[in-house]
């Protein structure tokens, strides 16, 4: 490994905000998005790329 993290893009819904955020996965998106708008909810999805 060469000590480089991949990020992605997801769609994310948290505390009535819809955004995109780079992130790893999807369960770390949601991780900082509720520890930055303080919800106790929130979902992700990759978004797809159009070729």
């Amino acid at each position: 490994m060469n000590g480089h993290t991949t990020l992605r893009a997801f769609y994310v819904r948290c505390a009535g905000l819809e955004f995109i955020a780079m992130a790893p996965s999807a369960g770390i998106a949601c991780i900082d998005a509720m520890a930055l708008h303080g919800a106790h909810a929130a979902t992700a999805k990759p978004v797809e790329v159009q070729p």
